[in-house]
């Protein structure tokens, strides 16, 4: 995610963050964060140029 790409903007989203203690089963704590990024939200589709698709692509793993 980028925040700063205008697809984004307008938008709300919420996030669960666990910290957990190294080498412990039982010692975790857990924050909960919301991110409002400003602005007015924009159609996706408008920020593509005419006859051209967004491609997306990730890498699963990288080894030497």
């Amino acid at each position: 995610m980028n925040p700063n790409n205008l697809k984004y903007q307008g938008n709300t989203y919420y996030f669960a963050v666990v910290l957990k203690e190294t080498h412990s089963d039982y010692i975790m704590n857990v924050y909960y964060m919301t991110l409002k990024i400003n602005g007015n939200r924009i159609d996706p589709s408008l920020l593509l140029p005419p006859n051209k698709t967004e491609v997306g692509m990730t890498i699963q793993f990288l080894t030497y």
